[in-house]
């Protein structure tokens, strides 16, 4: 019985650092073409949400724009595996965390396939097709967007 345990937890390791590699490539190829300094940060956890911030240089939430979004990103995610346990707190923390990724990942979709974005946000609502997405859309030319 723990052979299996181990078995499927190293199963689901290798799952999640491929999709981690996928979304890291990705971002770090439309850094790149992009030009913008230290694409290579895409690699590193945490640090890839500012390249990936950095991709989109804005965030407009239902009207308001989050100011210094390239620092809040990241620095959001750090507040949410700190704070994350706390009872009340912490669910709602994540819970914002994740509109505001959704709303980020819209925004990326909106620049680099705008045909498909609204059907591409509510895949990556589930997760495990996102990495997939940004890949598919990693070469394609961006379009500025609000």
């Amino acid at each position: 019985m723990i052979i299996l345990l181990v078995l499927m937890y190293l199963v689901f390791a290798a799952i999640g650092l491929a999709l981690y590699a996928l979304t890291a490539y990705s971002l770090y190829t439309m850094a790149t073409r992009r030009g913008i300094a230290n694409a290579w940060l895409a690699w590193v956890p945490i640090a890839n949400l500012y390249i990936l911030a950095q991709i989109l240089r804005t965030l407009n939430i239902l009207g308001f724009e989050i100011p210094m979004f390239t620092v809040v990103y990241p620095v959001a995610a750090i507040v949410v595996g700190v704070l994350g346990q706390i009872k009340v707190i912490g669910p709602l923390l994540s819970f914002c965390y994740f509109i505001m990724s959704l709303f980020a990942l819209n925004k990326l979709y909106r620049m680099y396939a705008p045909a498909n974005a609204t059907l591409y946000t509510i895949l990556s609502i589930f997760g495990i097709p996102a990495p997939f997405l940004v890949y598919s859309i990693r070469n394609n030319q961006p379009v500025e967007v609000a």
